[in-house]
């Protein structure tokens, strides 16, 4: 599925984020990448997606380099993010139709599903919605698409707790069919616990393989003195 070997990374004054790093995600393995604030998540999804080119190495993708990806295969990508803003002067249903313009395999009977299942109004307003309602917006379109890799950085932390359990539901019947993969970069470990295959750490730009068991010794959590 994506293949990374031996990707570095560094920004333009030459500081490493990323060294030598290697990574192999499988047809549908659901991966979560932690590490602290600054070690380097968000960029290392942005290589994934293209976003920014390599310094050394590489990432395949489907046997492509994700910044000359066809149509075809770039269709195989959703990308969810806190950082995407969405158009406030949409509706949902909208940005909706907008969103499955672009992919062929968007399955508008799972939106219709999505929408009920998170409780959202699809002639509602985007520009009236909260943080969290918007990113669930995002999530409804994100997990329409039945495409190959779903990566998702950082949304679950404006999700209020019923919300992010119904999202996870998802996910856990998505893991089930073992025919998407997904990535999950979070800075809530305990969003990880039980729900990952393999936990990607990245500390001081090295990544290392955990169980999500490990959480409280990645991070070298003790008792407090």
């Amino acid at each position: 599925m994506l293949e990374i070997k031996k990707m570095t990374y560094r920004i333009p004054k030459g500081r490493i984020i990323l060294d030598a790093v290697n990574v192999t995600i499988w047809k549908g393995e659901f991966l979560g990448v932690l590490g602290k604030n600054g070690a380097g998540k968000t960029t290392f999804l942005d290589l994934i997606m293209g976003l920014r080119p390599v310094t050394e190495g590489s990432i395949s993708f489907l046997d492509h380099d994700p910044q000359y990806l066809t149509s075809e295969v770039a269709q195989e990508i959703v990308f969810l993010s806190q950082d995407i803003k969405l158009p406030r002067a949409m509706s949902i249903q909208e940005y909706l139709d907008y969103i499955s313009f672009y992919y062929d395999k968007y399955d508008k009977e799972r939106e219709k599903q999505l929408l009920q299942y998170f409780e959202m109004d699809p002639e509602a307003k985007i520009g009236g919605l909260s943080t969290g309602q918007q990113k669930k917006v995002q999530i409804i379109a994100g997990l329409s698409v039945k495409c190959k890799l779903i990566i998702i950085d950082e949304i679950t932390a404006v999700l209020d707790p019923e919300s992010r359990m119904r999202f996870f539901k998802v996910l856990e019947k998505i893991h089930q069919t073992r025919e998407q993969s997904v990535i999950l970069a979070t800075n809530i470990a305990e969003d990880l616990i039980g729900r990952v295959d393999r936990i990607l750490f990245l500390a001081d730009g090295k990544t290392s393989y955990h169980d999500s068991t490990d959480i409280n010794t990645l991070f070298g959590l003790g008792d407090v003195a």
